[in-house]
């Protein structure tokens, strides 16, 4: 599992910057920062675009020493006065899949692909973190209740998740009292907002064409219902992403510091947590572009001779880069296998 936890705060280079660089390292939480900071549509999104790029990360080794949760903070300086109404977040248009409709397109090289690109040292910002020394986490359930009377009254240097959408609640503006975060600022309590990223339940998309392109599923091509009624959405599905941003523009526009991205690896899981899971058909696709950018030189002989795919698993490295791997069904080959159930299994030369 990745642990993705980052500290952006206002410095001398730009989060732009950054973001880009870690997207072309392959981190999946940082994809979601990357749209994030580069949508250019409506006239509120290019605001909120050039706010954000004059921020910045916090020195390296504070990232990995200053939380230990799962997630992705970005802290960034000022964020008040922005305004507009965010794209509400159901909005999709997407075709019906199986499970998480893919991509047309393998991601940019360094994204997705077996490649890494080195992020450039300059990325980072040098703010001193000298004044951030109480942290309190809060998981207030009432968005549009007055906020966490313990949290206001402890001041601490930062509260983590002191917003946090859950199911449908969050997903609107109206969910939220945008006056939390103005208090605690008046306070000196830095606020971060965010979401339990993966988890979703099957009223946030009620239509169950648009469910599909967004949920995640296991190696049978089904959707995985966990306890308190849950599933998991699928990070490949640039649907989903989408989502999840219109979250975070919600509470960037209402003022908080930061945005957290709890459990953003949900979805790798499975119910077991047996890595059943994320095999819907925009991981698959992903992974098949992965596979081809791992093993270029690979005959279609080879192929069968190291891992067993042969035809009937439609996986074609010799097509164009952009598509290359993405009609791999991984599904069939794991059924065909006897891995459908486990298809982490030793046994499974892909999985290695």
């Amino acid at each position: 599992m990745e642990v993705c936890y980052q500290l952006a705060l206002a410095a001398g280079q730009t989060l732009r910057t950054h973001i880009a660089a870690r997207v072309a390292s392959g981190s999946l939480c940082d994809k979601i920062l990357f749209e994030l900071v580069s949508r250019t549509g409506n006239p509120a999104e290019r605001s909120r675009q050039a706010a954000m790029s004059s921020y910045s990360l916090l020195p390296k080794t504070f990232r990995t020493a200053a939380i230990g949760c799962f997630g992705l903070y970005l802290l960034s300086f000022p964020v008040a006065g922005w305004s507009g109404e965010s794209t509400p977040p159901n909005s999709l248009t997407q075709a019906q899949s199986v499970c998480a409709a893919p991509a047309a397109a393998n991601p940019a090289a360094g994204s997705g692909t077996y490649g890494r690109i080195a992020i450039d040292p300059k990325v980072y910002g040098t703010r001193s973190t000298s004044g951030l020394s109480v942290f309190a986490f809060s998981q207030e359930g009432w968005l549009a209740g007055p906020g966490d009377p313990q949290a206001l009254a402890v001041r601490p240097s930062i509260v983590p998740r002191a917003w946090a959408r859950w199911d449908t609640s969050g997903t609107k503006s109206s969910d939220y009292n945008f006056s939390y975060p103005a208090q605690a600022r008046a306070d000196g309590i830095v606020f971060i907002g965010g979401t339990t990223t993966t988890v979703l339940f099957q009223d946030e998309f009620p239509d169950a064409a648009q469910f599909n392109t967004v949920v995640s599923c296991n190696a049978q091509g089904q959707p995985v219902l966990r306890t308190g009624n849950f599933y998991r959405g699928s990070m490949a599905s640039r649907a989903f992403r989408q989502y999840i941003i219109g979250i975070g523009e919600i509470q960037i526009d209402g003022g908080v510091d930061g945005l957290f991205f709890d459990e953003v690896s949900g979805s790798y899981q499975g119910a077991t947590y047996n890595g059943n899971e994320g095999f819907d058909d925009a991981d698959v696709a992903d992974f098949g572009g992965f596979l081809c950018a791992k093993y270029p030189l690979l005959t279609a002989a080879q192929w069968q001779s190291q891992f067993g795919i042969i035809a009937d698993d439609n996986f074609n490295c010799s097509a164009a880069p952009a598509v290359a791997g993405r009609t791999f069904n991984y599904r069939g080959y794991l059924a065909r296998n006897g891995w459908q159930t486990n298809p982490m299994s030793q046994s499974n030369p892909v999985a290695a």
